[in-house]
Protein backbone atom coordinates (compact mmCIF):
# COMPACT_ATOMS: atom_id res chain seq x y z
CA UNK A 1 0.00 0.00 0.00
CA UNK A 2 1.82 3.31 -1.18
CA UNK A 3 1.84 6.28 0.73
CA UNK A 4 -1.42 8.05 -0.83
CA UNK A 5 -3.36 5.20 0.44
CA UNK A 6 -1.73 4.06 3.41
CA UNK A 7 -2.16 7.80 4.64
CA UNK A 8 -6.22 7.70 3.74
CA UNK A 9 -6.68 4.55 5.64
CA UNK A 10 -4.89 6.19 8.56
CA UNK A 11 -6.91 9.18 8.82
CA UNK A 12 -9.98 7.17 8.69
CA UNK A 13 -8.70 4.75 11.36
CA UNK A 14 -7.57 7.59 13.78
CA UNK A 15 -10.74 8.91 13.42
CA UNK A 16 -12.84 6.66 14.96
CA UNK A 17 -12.22 6.94 18.59
CA UNK A 18 -13.00 3.24 19.73
CA UNK A 19 -9.59 2.61 18.17
CA UNK A 20 -7.56 3.13 21.51
CA UNK A 21 -3.74 2.08 20.30
CA UNK A 22 -2.74 1.87 16.24
CA UNK A 23 -0.12 0.78 15.06
CA UNK A 24 2.19 2.05 11.88
CA UNK A 25 4.96 -0.39 10.64
CA UNK A 26 6.82 -1.13 7.68
CA UNK A 27 10.48 -1.40 6.94
CA UNK A 28 13.22 1.05 7.79
CA UNK A 29 13.43 4.45 6.08
CA UNK A 30 10.22 4.08 4.22
CA UNK A 31 8.84 7.19 5.81
CA UNK A 32 6.38 6.36 8.81
CA UNK A 33 7.67 8.94 10.85
CA UNK A 34 7.09 11.51 7.77
CA UNK A 35 3.82 10.26 7.08
CA UNK A 36 2.45 10.72 10.67
CA UNK A 37 3.43 14.31 10.10
CA UNK A 38 1.26 14.53 7.42
CA UNK A 39 -1.75 13.30 9.04
CA UNK A 40 -1.01 15.62 11.73
CA UNK A 41 -0.34 18.97 10.22
CA UNK A 42 -4.19 18.02 7.80
CA UNK A 43 -6.03 16.34 10.72
CA UNK A 44 -8.89 18.05 11.90
CA UNK A 45 -8.57 16.54 15.70
CA UNK A 46 -6.91 18.98 17.69
CA UNK A 47 -6.05 15.88 19.71
CA UNK A 48 -3.96 14.67 16.79
CA UNK A 49 -2.64 17.70 15.92
CA UNK A 50 -1.21 18.08 19.48
CA UNK A 51 -0.27 14.91 19.77
CA UNK A 52 2.76 14.51 22.07
CA UNK A 53 5.83 12.30 20.78
CA UNK A 54 8.57 10.26 22.38
CA UNK A 55 11.34 7.94 20.70
CA UNK A 56 11.89 4.86 22.55
CA UNK A 57 15.26 4.58 21.72
CA UNK A 58 18.37 3.89 24.04
CA UNK A 59 15.64 4.24 26.83
CA UNK A 60 16.45 2.39 29.82
CA UNK A 61 12.75 2.42 31.97
CA UNK A 62 9.34 4.11 32.25
CA UNK A 63 10.35 7.19 33.92
CA UNK A 64 12.52 8.38 31.08
CA UNK A 65 9.98 7.66 28.78
CA UNK A 66 7.56 9.77 31.02
CA UNK A 67 9.69 12.79 31.69
CA UNK A 68 10.32 12.64 27.49
CA UNK A 69 6.61 12.73 26.96
CA UNK A 70 5.80 15.71 29.87
CA UNK A 71 9.16 17.21 27.95
CA UNK A 72 7.03 17.11 24.65
CA UNK A 73 4.10 18.70 26.30
CA UNK A 74 5.81 21.66 28.11
CA UNK A 75 5.76 23.43 24.72
CA UNK A 76 1.79 23.13 24.41
CA UNK A 77 1.43 25.00 27.75
CA UNK A 78 0.48 28.02 26.80
CA UNK A 79 -2.24 26.39 24.38
CA UNK A 80 -3.92 24.97 27.01
CA UNK A 81 -3.30 27.84 29.74
CA UNK A 82 -7.00 26.52 31.68
CA UNK A 83 -5.98 22.68 31.52
CA UNK A 84 -2.41 23.86 33.00
CA UNK A 85 -3.66 26.49 35.56
CA UNK A 86 -5.69 23.86 36.86
CA UNK A 87 -3.13 21.68 37.25
CA UNK A 88 -0.80 23.67 38.80
CA UNK A 89 -3.45 24.93 41.41
CA UNK A 90 -3.68 21.00 42.33
CA UNK A 91 0.19 20.11 42.12
CA UNK A 92 1.49 23.85 43.57
CA UNK A 93 4.15 21.83 45.33
CA UNK A 94 5.98 20.71 42.39
CA UNK A 95 5.28 24.27 39.98
CA UNK A 96 8.50 25.48 40.41
CA UNK A 97 10.04 21.80 39.63
CA UNK A 98 7.79 21.87 36.31
CA UNK A 99 8.97 25.46 35.54
CA UNK A 100 12.91 24.47 36.11
CA UNK A 101 11.96 21.44 33.45
CA UNK A 102 11.11 23.99 31.15
CA UNK A 103 14.48 24.66 29.71
CA UNK A 104 14.90 21.14 29.51
CA UNK A 105 15.71 17.41 32.11
CA UNK A 106 18.70 16.96 33.20
CA UNK A 107 17.48 14.15 35.96
CA UNK A 108 14.46 12.19 37.51
CA UNK A 109 12.46 14.12 39.40
CA UNK A 110 9.67 12.14 41.19
CA UNK A 111 7.31 15.23 42.00
CA UNK A 112 7.80 15.32 38.54
CA UNK A 113 6.64 11.86 37.66
CA UNK A 114 3.40 12.87 39.92
CA UNK A 115 2.11 14.86 36.83
CA UNK A 116 2.63 12.94 34.11
CA UNK A 117 -1.32 11.33 34.86
CA UNK A 118 -2.87 14.64 34.65
CA UNK A 119 -1.08 16.34 31.73
CA UNK A 120 -0.99 13.35 29.66
CA UNK A 121 -4.71 12.75 30.42
CA UNK A 122 -7.00 12.52 27.19
CA UNK A 123 -3.85 13.03 24.96
CA UNK A 124 -2.64 11.72 21.84
CA UNK A 125 0.32 9.86 22.28
CA UNK A 126 3.05 8.64 19.76
CA UNK A 127 5.72 6.03 20.98
CA UNK A 128 8.40 5.58 18.04
CA UNK A 129 11.04 3.57 17.15
CA UNK A 130 9.81 0.89 19.85
CA UNK A 131 12.21 -1.94 18.62
CA UNK A 132 14.77 -0.11 19.35
CA UNK A 133 14.09 0.22 22.91
CA UNK A 134 17.41 -0.48 25.95
CA UNK A 135 17.09 -3.84 26.93
CA UNK A 136 16.31 -2.90 30.12
CA UNK A 137 13.28 -1.17 29.30
CA UNK A 138 10.91 -4.53 29.42
CA UNK A 139 7.69 -4.96 27.26
CA UNK A 140 5.83 -5.58 30.20
CA UNK A 141 6.45 -2.41 31.16
CA UNK A 142 5.17 -0.66 28.08
CA UNK A 143 2.09 -2.50 28.07
CA UNK A 144 1.69 -1.85 31.56
CA UNK A 145 1.86 2.02 30.65
CA UNK A 146 0.09 1.57 27.76
CA UNK A 147 -2.89 -0.17 29.37
CA UNK A 148 -3.23 2.34 32.08
CA UNK A 149 -3.57 5.51 30.17
CA UNK A 150 -5.61 4.09 27.79
CA UNK A 151 -7.81 2.36 30.83
CA UNK A 152 -7.65 5.03 33.32
CA UNK A 153 -6.68 8.45 31.50
CA UNK A 154 -8.70 8.41 27.98
CA UNK A 155 -5.28 8.36 26.21
CA UNK A 156 -4.63 6.97 22.57
CA UNK A 157 -1.66 5.74 21.35
CA UNK A 158 0.07 5.44 17.65
CA UNK A 159 2.82 3.14 17.69
CA UNK A 160 5.42 3.50 15.18
CA UNK A 161 8.14 0.70 14.20
CA UNK A 162 9.97 -0.48 11.79
CA UNK A 163 8.85 -4.47 11.59
CA UNK A 164 12.25 -5.42 9.38
CA UNK A 165 14.62 -4.62 12.14
CA UNK A 166 12.56 -5.87 14.61
CA UNK A 167 14.04 -8.89 16.37
CA UNK A 168 11.69 -9.40 19.48
CA UNK A 169 9.41 -11.00 17.67
CA UNK A 170 7.76 -11.97 21.70
CA UNK A 171 7.36 -8.07 21.83
CA UNK A 172 5.56 -7.94 18.85
CA UNK A 173 3.11 -11.00 19.54
CA UNK A 174 2.64 -9.21 22.63
CA UNK A 175 1.33 -5.30 21.55
CA UNK A 176 -0.80 -7.12 19.01
CA UNK A 177 -2.23 -9.53 21.15
CA UNK A 178 -3.12 -7.35 24.46
CA UNK A 179 -3.10 -3.74 23.11
CA UNK A 180 -3.21 -3.12 19.28
CA UNK A 181 -6.70 -2.25 18.07
CA UNK A 182 -5.73 -1.53 14.49
CA UNK A 183 -2.19 -2.12 12.42
CA UNK A 184 -1.34 0.11 8.99
CA UNK A 185 1.67 -1.22 7.29
CA UNK A 186 3.19 0.77 4.78
CA UNK A 187 5.06 -0.09 1.76
CA UNK A 188 6.10 2.30 -0.83
CA UNK A 189 7.52 2.04 -4.33
CA UNK A 190 10.64 3.67 -5.62
CA UNK A 191 8.58 6.46 -7.08
CA UNK A 192 7.12 7.39 -4.01
CA UNK A 193 10.89 7.01 -2.08
CA UNK A 194 12.40 9.31 -4.88
CA UNK A 195 9.13 11.99 -4.27
CA UNK A 196 9.41 12.30 -0.40
CA UNK A 197 13.68 12.50 -0.42
CA UNK A 198 13.58 15.25 -3.37
CA UNK A 199 11.68 17.36 -1.44
CA UNK A 200 13.68 17.12 1.65
CA UNK A 201 17.12 16.94 -0.21
CA UNK A 202 17.14 18.44 -3.71
CA UNK A 203 18.81 16.74 -6.26
CA UNK A 204 21.27 18.39 -8.78
CA UNK A 205 20.12 16.46 -12.09
CA UNK A 206 16.72 15.20 -10.78
CA UNK A 207 15.68 13.06 -13.78
CA UNK A 208 19.11 11.41 -14.24
CA UNK A 209 18.83 10.47 -10.34
CA UNK A 210 15.09 9.85 -10.42
CA UNK A 211 16.20 6.97 -12.99
CA UNK A 212 18.61 5.42 -11.40
CA UNK A 213 16.58 5.44 -8.33
CA UNK A 214 13.68 3.63 -9.81
CA UNK A 215 15.88 1.06 -11.87
CA UNK A 216 17.73 0.10 -8.25
CA UNK A 217 14.33 0.32 -7.13
CA UNK A 218 15.14 1.85 -3.36
CA UNK A 219 12.67 2.20 -0.95
CA UNK A 220 14.29 3.87 1.72
CA UNK A 221 13.62 7.48 1.62
CA UNK A 222 16.67 8.24 4.48
CA UNK A 223 18.84 5.92 1.54
CA UNK A 224 17.95 7.74 -1.14
CA UNK A 225 18.44 11.10 0.29
CA UNK A 226 21.76 10.43 0.65
CA UNK A 227 22.74 9.13 -2.68
CA UNK A 228 20.80 12.43 -4.05
CA UNK A 229 23.38 14.38 -1.48
CA UNK A 230 26.27 11.62 -2.72
CA UNK A 231 25.77 12.42 -6.53
CA UNK A 232 25.02 16.50 -5.59
CA UNK A 233 28.67 16.33 -4.28
CA UNK A 234 30.50 14.49 -6.89
CA UNK A 235 28.93 16.32 -9.35
CA UNK A 236 28.92 19.85 -7.57
CA UNK A 237 31.20 22.05 -9.69
CA UNK A 238 29.29 20.84 -12.94
CA UNK A 239 26.21 22.15 -14.63
CA UNK A 240 24.09 21.28 -17.69
CA UNK A 241 26.06 17.92 -18.35
CA UNK A 242 25.05 16.80 -21.61
CA UNK A 243 22.36 13.53 -21.29
CA UNK A 244 25.04 10.98 -22.81
CA UNK A 245 27.81 12.38 -19.91
CA UNK A 246 25.24 12.03 -17.06
CA UNK A 247 23.91 8.52 -18.64
CA UNK A 248 28.20 7.65 -17.90
CA UNK A 249 27.91 8.77 -14.01
CA UNK A 250 24.67 8.70 -12.60
CA UNK A 251 24.03 5.33 -12.28
CA UNK A 252 27.14 3.94 -10.84
CA UNK A 253 27.40 6.75 -8.57
CA UNK A 254 23.95 6.29 -7.56
CA UNK A 255 24.41 2.37 -7.40
CA UNK A 256 27.34 2.31 -5.58
CA UNK A 257 26.16 5.01 -3.18
CA UNK A 258 23.23 3.24 -2.57
CA UNK A 259 25.16 -0.12 -1.77
CA UNK A 260 27.07 1.75 0.76
CA UNK A 261 24.20 2.77 2.31
CA UNK A 262 22.94 -0.64 2.32
CA UNK A 263 19.48 0.26 0.26
CA UNK A 264 19.51 -2.37 -2.23
CA UNK A 265 18.30 -5.29 -0.45
CA UNK A 266 19.99 -8.53 -1.91
CA UNK A 267 21.82 -6.11 -4.06
CA UNK A 268 25.84 -6.50 -5.21
CA UNK A 269 28.64 -5.70 -3.47
CA UNK A 270 30.72 -2.38 -3.84
CA UNK A 271 33.85 -4.51 -5.52
CA UNK A 272 31.26 -6.21 -7.25
CA UNK A 273 30.46 -3.12 -9.19
CA UNK A 274 33.71 -1.93 -9.61
CA UNK A 275 34.49 -5.42 -11.35
CA UNK A 276 32.17 -4.51 -13.78
CA UNK A 277 33.94 -5.05 -17.31
CA UNK A 278 36.27 -7.08 -15.24
CA UNK A 279 34.24 -10.57 -16.77
CA UNK A 280 35.02 -11.47 -20.18
CA UNK A 281 34.65 -14.33 -21.48
CA UNK A 282 34.90 -18.17 -18.96
CA UNK A 283 38.46 -19.24 -18.18
CA UNK A 284 38.28 -21.51 -15.05
CA UNK A 285 41.68 -21.03 -14.31
CA UNK A 286 42.05 -17.14 -14.00
CA UNK A 287 41.62 -16.71 -10.15
CA UNK A 288 40.13 -13.51 -11.49
CA UNK A 289 37.13 -15.04 -12.46
CA UNK A 290 33.89 -14.62 -10.30
CA UNK A 291 32.16 -17.67 -9.57
CA UNK A 292 28.63 -17.29 -11.12
CA UNK A 293 25.67 -17.97 -8.55
CA UNK A 294 21.54 -17.35 -8.61
CA UNK A 295 22.67 -13.39 -6.72
CA UNK A 296 25.33 -13.01 -9.58
CA UNK A 297 23.25 -13.17 -12.22
CA UNK A 298 20.77 -11.15 -10.63
CA UNK A 299 23.19 -8.60 -9.66
CA UNK A 300 24.48 -8.15 -13.35
CA UNK A 301 20.94 -7.56 -14.50
CA UNK A 302 20.39 -4.89 -12.23
CA UNK A 303 24.10 -3.28 -13.87
CA UNK A 304 22.45 -3.77 -17.47
CA UNK A 305 19.23 -2.50 -16.50
CA UNK A 306 21.50 0.50 -15.64
CA UNK A 307 23.64 0.79 -18.45
CA UNK A 308 26.69 -0.16 -16.63
CA UNK A 309 29.13 -2.32 -18.86
CA UNK A 310 32.32 -1.03 -17.14
CA UNK A 311 34.07 0.93 -14.54
CA UNK A 312 36.66 2.79 -15.13
CA UNK A 313 38.83 5.70 -12.92
CA UNK A 314 35.49 7.53 -11.68
CA UNK A 315 33.73 4.31 -10.15
CA UNK A 316 37.05 4.24 -7.88
CA UNK A 317 36.88 8.01 -7.11
CA UNK A 318 33.19 7.37 -5.94
CA UNK A 319 33.78 4.40 -3.89
CA UNK A 320 36.90 6.09 -2.50
CA UNK A 321 34.63 8.83 -1.26
CA UNK A 322 32.23 7.06 -0.23
CA UNK A 323 34.59 5.01 2.13
CA UNK A 324 36.46 8.35 3.30
CA UNK A 325 34.55 11.68 2.76
CA UNK A 326 37.04 13.09 1.12
CA UNK A 327 36.70 13.47 -2.79
CA UNK A 328 39.00 14.94 -5.33
CA UNK A 329 37.29 17.54 -6.89
CA UNK A 330 39.75 18.55 -9.40
CA UNK A 331 40.34 14.72 -10.24
CA UNK A 332 36.64 14.48 -10.97
CA UNK A 333 36.05 17.82 -13.06
CA UNK A 334 39.03 16.05 -15.62
CA UNK A 335 37.07 12.89 -15.56
CA UNK A 336 34.27 14.66 -16.30
CA UNK A 337 35.66 17.26 -19.23
CA UNK A 338 36.78 13.83 -20.89
CA UNK A 339 33.88 12.82 -21.06
CA UNK A 340 32.29 16.10 -22.58
CA UNK A 341 34.98 15.68 -24.95
CA UNK A 342 34.07 12.22 -25.67
CA UNK A 343 30.51 13.01 -26.69
CA UNK A 344 30.49 10.55 -29.76
CA UNK A 345 32.29 8.25 -27.66
CA UNK A 346 29.18 8.37 -25.29
CA UNK A 347 27.02 8.03 -27.70
CA UNK A 348 28.45 4.94 -29.42
CA UNK A 349 28.52 4.01 -25.92
CA UNK A 350 24.45 3.92 -25.32
CA UNK A 351 24.49 2.42 -29.00
CA UNK A 352 26.53 -0.53 -27.35
CA UNK A 353 24.47 -0.48 -24.55
CA UNK A 354 21.16 -0.50 -26.42
CA UNK A 355 22.46 -3.66 -28.27
CA UNK A 356 23.79 -5.48 -25.10
CA UNK A 357 19.79 -4.81 -23.73
CA UNK A 358 18.43 -6.72 -26.89
CA UNK A 359 20.41 -9.61 -26.59
CA UNK A 360 19.60 -10.13 -23.12
CA UNK A 361 15.53 -9.24 -23.25
CA UNK A 362 14.29 -8.33 -26.23
CA UNK A 363 12.57 -11.64 -27.16
CA UNK A 364 11.11 -9.91 -30.12
CA UNK A 365 13.93 -9.93 -32.00
CA UNK A 366 15.47 -12.72 -34.04
CA UNK A 367 18.77 -13.96 -34.56
CA UNK A 368 19.28 -12.09 -37.63
CA UNK A 369 17.79 -8.95 -36.34
CA UNK A 370 20.34 -8.97 -33.21
CA UNK A 371 23.18 -9.65 -35.87
CA UNK A 372 22.39 -6.82 -37.84
CA UNK A 373 22.28 -4.52 -34.78
CA UNK A 374 25.34 -5.64 -34.35
CA UNK A 375 26.89 -4.71 -37.53
CA UNK A 376 25.79 -1.75 -37.36
CA UNK A 377 28.66 -1.08 -34.18
CA UNK A 378 31.37 -1.71 -36.46
CA UNK A 379 31.23 1.51 -37.97
CA UNK A 380 31.14 3.10 -34.31
CA UNK A 381 33.83 0.60 -33.09
CA UNK A 382 36.85 3.20 -32.58
CA UNK A 383 34.85 5.47 -30.56
CA UNK A 384 34.46 2.51 -27.97
CA UNK A 385 36.76 1.68 -25.29
CA UNK A 386 38.99 -1.92 -25.51
CA UNK A 387 36.81 -3.00 -22.50
CA UNK A 388 33.12 -2.87 -23.85
CA UNK A 389 34.45 -3.86 -27.66
CA UNK A 390 35.38 -6.91 -25.80
CA UNK A 391 32.21 -7.26 -23.59
CA UNK A 392 30.46 -6.46 -27.27
CA UNK A 393 32.33 -9.15 -28.74
CA UNK A 394 31.53 -12.11 -26.09
CA UNK A 395 27.56 -11.15 -26.40
CA UNK A 396 27.88 -11.60 -30.63
CA UNK A 397 29.84 -14.51 -30.05
CA UNK A 398 26.34 -16.36 -28.20
CA UNK A 399 24.87 -15.37 -31.00
CA UNK A 400 24.39 -17.97 -34.12
CA UNK A 401 26.57 -16.51 -36.27
CA UNK A 402 27.66 -13.97 -34.77
CA UNK A 403 31.15 -14.80 -34.38
CA UNK A 404 32.18 -13.41 -38.25
CA UNK A 405 30.42 -10.38 -36.56
CA UNK A 406 32.47 -10.30 -33.56
CA UNK A 407 35.88 -10.58 -35.50
CA UNK A 408 34.84 -8.11 -37.95
CA UNK A 409 34.09 -5.51 -34.93
CA UNK A 410 37.65 -6.50 -33.04
CA UNK A 411 39.24 -6.03 -36.76
CA UNK A 412 38.13 -2.81 -37.21
CA UNK A 413 38.38 -1.95 -33.79
CA UNK A 414 42.35 -2.59 -33.50
CA UNK A 415 43.00 -1.27 -37.25
CA UNK A 416 41.62 2.18 -35.67
CA UNK A 417 44.04 1.82 -32.67
CA UNK A 418 45.63 4.84 -31.51
CA UNK A 419 49.67 3.54 -31.96
CA UNK A 420 50.43 5.03 -28.41
CA UNK A 421 47.79 3.56 -26.98
CA UNK A 422 48.62 0.93 -24.19
CA UNK A 423 47.92 -0.05 -20.75
CA UNK A 424 48.63 2.71 -18.44
CA UNK A 425 50.94 1.64 -15.35
CA UNK A 426 50.17 4.20 -13.29
CA UNK A 427 46.23 2.82 -13.55
CA UNK A 428 46.18 -0.41 -11.91
CA UNK A 429 42.84 -0.53 -12.42
CA UNK A 430 43.38 -1.26 -16.07
CA UNK A 431 45.09 -4.69 -15.39
CA UNK A 432 42.21 -5.97 -14.00
CA UNK A 433 40.18 -5.27 -17.21
CA UNK A 434 39.46 -8.86 -18.89
CA UNK A 435 39.90 -8.00 -22.55
CA UNK A 436 39.72 -9.54 -25.38
CA UNK A 437 42.80 -11.90 -26.51
CA UNK A 438 43.33 -10.22 -29.72
CA UNK A 439 43.16 -6.47 -28.17
CA UNK A 440 45.30 -7.37 -25.30
CA UNK A 441 47.69 -9.16 -27.91
CA UNK A 442 47.65 -5.15 -29.88
CA UNK A 443 47.75 -3.27 -26.43
CA UNK A 444 50.79 -5.43 -25.36
CA UNK A 445 52.59 -5.05 -28.65
CA UNK A 446 52.20 -1.22 -28.46
CA UNK A 447 53.47 -1.28 -24.76
CA UNK A 448 56.48 -3.27 -26.54
CA UNK A 449 56.81 -1.00 -28.68
CA UNK A 450 57.16 1.64 -26.79
CA UNK A 451 59.47 -0.10 -24.24
CA UNK A 452 61.69 0.48 -27.10
CA UNK A 453 62.17 4.17 -27.32
CA UNK A 454 62.00 4.93 -23.26
CA UNK A 455 65.27 7.30 -22.73
CA UNK A 456 66.77 7.07 -19.33
CA UNK A 457 65.74 10.75 -19.67
CA UNK A 458 62.38 9.64 -19.23
CA UNK A 459 63.33 7.27 -16.72
CA UNK A 460 64.24 10.58 -14.67
CA UNK A 461 61.84 12.88 -15.25
CA UNK A 462 59.24 9.54 -14.31
CA UNK A 463 60.87 9.10 -10.70
CA UNK A 464 61.46 12.21 -10.03
CA UNK A 465 58.13 13.01 -10.07
CA UNK A 466 55.84 9.91 -9.26
CA UNK A 467 58.45 8.44 -7.08
CA UNK A 468 57.77 5.33 -8.94
CA UNK A 469 58.91 2.76 -11.76
CA UNK A 470 58.02 0.15 -13.61
CA UNK A 471 59.74 -2.97 -15.80
CA UNK A 472 59.73 -0.55 -18.70
CA UNK A 473 61.92 1.87 -16.87
CA UNK A 474 64.40 -0.63 -15.25
CA UNK A 475 64.56 -2.54 -18.40
CA UNK A 476 65.50 0.95 -20.27
CA UNK A 477 68.22 1.99 -17.77
CA UNK A 478 70.14 -1.28 -17.23
CA UNK A 479 70.27 -1.29 -21.22
CA UNK A 480 71.72 2.52 -21.10
CA UNK A 481 75.46 2.97 -22.18
CA UNK A 482 77.92 6.10 -20.65
CA UNK A 483 77.28 7.39 -24.06
CA UNK A 484 73.43 7.15 -23.80
CA UNK A 485 73.71 9.10 -20.63
CA UNK A 486 76.53 11.41 -22.14
CA UNK A 487 73.68 12.32 -25.39
CA UNK A 488 71.30 12.30 -23.20
CA UNK A 489 72.64 15.49 -21.21
CA UNK A 490 74.07 17.37 -24.04
CA UNK A 491 70.76 17.34 -25.43
CA UNK A 492 68.54 18.39 -22.84
CA UNK A 493 67.59 21.99 -23.46
CA UNK A 494 64.95 22.31 -20.61
CA UNK A 495 66.28 24.12 -17.73
CA UNK A 496 64.23 22.14 -15.24
CA UNK A 497 64.27 18.84 -16.88
CA UNK A 498 67.85 19.08 -16.83
CA UNK A 499 68.09 19.85 -13.20
CA UNK A 500 65.61 17.19 -12.22
CA UNK A 501 66.99 14.60 -14.36
CA UNK A 502 71.09 15.53 -12.16
CA UNK A 503 69.65 15.61 -9.35
CA UNK A 504 68.08 12.00 -9.36
CA UNK A 505 71.19 10.34 -11.00
CA UNK A 506 73.08 12.13 -8.32
CA UNK A 507 70.30 10.51 -5.80
CA UNK A 508 70.46 7.17 -7.76
CA UNK A 509 74.21 7.84 -7.24
CA UNK A 510 74.76 8.27 -4.19
CA UNK A 511 72.44 5.55 -3.05
CA UNK A 512 73.76 2.76 -5.33
CA UNK A 513 73.61 -0.11 -3.17
CA UNK A 514 69.87 0.30 -2.86
CA UNK A 515 69.08 1.45 -7.07
CA UNK A 516 72.08 -1.27 -8.15
CA UNK A 517 69.46 -4.01 -7.94
CA UNK A 518 66.81 -2.29 -10.39
CA UNK A 519 69.09 -0.54 -12.34
CA UNK A 520 72.95 -2.69 -12.54
CA UNK A 521 75.14 -0.43 -14.37
CA UNK A 522 73.35 2.64 -15.01
CA UNK A 523 75.04 4.84 -11.78
CA UNK A 524 78.95 3.49 -13.25
CA UNK A 525 77.56 4.69 -16.50
CA UNK A 526 76.15 8.06 -16.00
CA UNK A 527 79.20 8.40 -13.90
CA UNK A 528 81.34 8.04 -16.76
CA UNK A 529 79.24 10.24 -19.02
CA UNK A 530 80.00 13.03 -16.75
CA UNK A 531 83.51 12.36 -16.23
CA UNK A 532 83.93 12.47 -19.96
CA UNK A 533 81.78 15.64 -19.99
CA UNK A 534 84.63 17.50 -17.77
CA UNK A 535 87.01 17.07 -19.45
CA UNK A 536 85.85 17.81 -22.97
CA UNK A 537 87.79 20.91 -24.38
CA UNK A 538 84.70 21.92 -25.86
CA UNK A 539 82.09 21.68 -23.17
CA UNK A 540 83.51 24.18 -20.53
CA UNK A 541 80.47 25.45 -18.96
CA UNK A 542 78.66 22.35 -18.69
CA UNK A 543 81.58 20.63 -16.94
CA UNK A 544 82.00 23.47 -14.80
CA UNK A 545 78.21 22.72 -13.96
CA UNK A 546 78.41 19.25 -13.44
CA UNK A 547 81.76 19.38 -11.11
CA UNK A 548 79.73 22.18 -8.90
CA UNK A 549 77.12 19.62 -8.43
CA UNK A 550 79.30 16.59 -7.90
CA UNK A 551 80.99 18.50 -5.33
CA UNK A 552 78.00 20.29 -3.82
CA UNK A 553 77.14 16.65 -3.14
CA UNK A 554 80.40 15.46 -1.91
CA UNK A 555 81.15 13.26 -4.81
CA UNK A 556 83.39 15.12 -6.77
CA UNK A 557 86.21 12.13 -6.39
CA UNK A 558 83.89 10.14 -9.02
CA UNK A 559 84.97 12.23 -11.58
CA UNK A 560 88.65 11.74 -11.15
CA UNK A 561 90.08 9.86 -14.51
CA UNK A 562 89.98 5.70 -13.74
CA UNK A 563 91.97 3.01 -14.97
CA UNK A 564 91.34 2.38 -18.61
CA UNK A 565 90.14 -1.06 -17.28
CA UNK A 566 87.27 0.12 -15.39
CA UNK A 567 85.95 2.08 -17.75
CA UNK A 568 82.23 1.32 -18.82
CA UNK A 569 81.92 1.13 -22.80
Amino acid sequence: MGIKSTKEQLIQILADADNKVVALTGKWGTGKTHLFGEVRRESTDAKVKEALTVSLFGLRDMDHVKLRLLQSALPNADKNSAEWQGFTKAFSAIKNVLIKMHGGFSAIDELALIAVPQILKNKFIVLDDIERKHPELSIDEVLGFIDEFTQSHGSRFLLVLNSDQLKDQDLWKALTEKVIDQEVRLTIEPEEAFSVASRLSQAKFPDSVRNSVLACGITNIRVVRKVIKAVNRILGGHHDLPLAVLARVVPSATLIAATHYKGIEGGPTVDYILATGNRYGPNDDDDTVINKTKSHAQWDFLLSDLGIIACDEFELIVADFLNSGLIDMARVSRIIDRYVDEQDSLKARKLAQEFVQSVLWDHRSTNDQLLEKGRGLINVAPRIDAVFISTLAEQLGKLIGGSQVADDLVDTWIAAMPPNLEPDSDDDFVFQQRLHPRIKQALDANAARAQAVVTVLDVCIRVFEKSSWGSREEIAMRGATAKDFEDTIRSIEDLDKFRNFMRKMLDFTRNKLQYEKHFEQAMDNFVEACRRISITPDATRLSSIILNIFTAAELQGLLEPRPKADLPK
